[in-house]
């Protein structure tokens, strides 16, 4: 499945600080230790990020739209999240140390790849 990746322009320059916070989450879910990753996991990690919060217009339901139906640029086709997020929440549930690491790594490239894009349309604009 292709990434969705798309940033409407309307939300440059205000999701910028957005990719960033949920780029700083996931750094540290990339930290983690085998001894520490599953509860920091279901403390931090399952949490919404800022990009859940931004997108978001019903609580605690992640739709991943935000009021004027701008998209998150995380959302993969009809999953809540990317396939990143959802392989590291089943690699936890799973008790998978190797695998949940290594998609955590996925999952901040990504955001980190998406933030310098951000970064680019801003200076663009």
């Amino acid at each position: 499945m292709k990434p969705y990746n798309r940033i409407a322009k309307s939300l440059i320059p205000k999701i910028i600080p957005v990719l960033e916070k949920a780029r700083k989450k996931w750094i540290k879910g990339t930290e983690q230790t085998e001894e520490t990753y599953w509860d920091w996991f279901n403390k931090v990690g399952y949490e919404n990020c800022s990009l859940c919060n931004m997108f978001s217009t019903i609580i605690k339901n992640r739709n991943c739209y935000n009021i004027d139906g701008k998209r998150c640029p995380l959302k993969d086709n009809k999953q809540e999240c990317c396939v990143e997020f959802h392989a590291c929440f089943g690699a936890w549930d799973d008790n998978d140390f190797e695998s949940f690491h290594k998609y955590a790594i996925l999952l901040r490239d990504r955001i980190g790849k998406l933030l310098d894009k951000a970064r680019k349309m801003a200076e663009a604009a």
